[in-house]
């Protein structure tokens, strides 16, 4: 948050006031339209508030601008992480993702929004990505999955780590749901390095003798 931004938070409304207040006072022309007391001090609170309205305007058009460039940051973020990030309901149908997650799939986000995600795991990970849902859907601290095997398209296979976290969606229908938080987390080089050293591993033992 900019400096900017907490001196505005900061301001009370005595403060605004008073800034009003000395704006007015660079307007005395306007005080002379009037005579009278009464009509005269009406006149000045009027005036005074709607300075006060206009600072206050002001300041929101500031923090608008300012949430929309962090909103911008969010989503450059969000989009362009090395991980894929999933928001899937406790069935498993995707229902957002990044385009790092639409990446590891071969797909686009258009094609991906609706499927169930289980349609994209090997059948030797099935299991083990059921499993992962139930857990992640019912526990209260992130679960998490290791070398789930994701079918890219031909004979492709991603092997991935994923990590999941039920939360309840802020949807605005009277009946809210959980939705669940998965990221995916490209391990196939570490996969193929242990299961390379586990042969080698292997094939000494093999051959040696002591």
């Amino acid at each position: 948050m900019s400096d900017e931004r907490r001196t505005m938070e900061r301001r009370t409304a005595d403060n605004l006031r008073r800034e009003a207040e000395a704006l007015l006072n660079k307007k005395p022309a306007a005080k002379k339209s009037i005579s009278g007391h009464d009509q005269l001090a009406l006149l000045h609170e009027l005036q005074v508030h709607q300075i006060e309205l206009e600072l206050q305007n002001a300041e929101l058009a500031r923090a608008y601008v300012e949430a929309q460039e962090l909103q911008k940051k969010y989503l450059d973020l969000y989009d362009f992480a090395p991980v894929g990030y999933f928001t899937l309901s406790t069935q498993g149908e995707i229902q957002e993702l990044n385009l790092s997650a639409a990446s590891m799939l071969k797909s686009t986000r258009e094609a991906l929004i609706g499927r169930q995600l289980r349609d994209f795991i090997s059948q030797e990970s099935l299991q083990s990505f059921i499993d992962f849902l139930d857990r992640a859907s019912e526990a209260n601290d992130e679960v998490s999955a290791s070398h789930l095997a994701l079918r890219r398209g031909g004979n492709g296979v991603l092997f991935v780590e994923a990590r999941g976290r039920a939360f309840e969606s802020d949807s605005a229908q009277p009946r809210k749901e959980n939705r669940i938080r998965v990221v995916m987390m490209d391990v196939s080089a570490l996969k193929f390095a242990t299961d390379e050293l586990q042969y080698s591993f292997q094939k000494f033992f093999r051959y040696w003798h002591p």
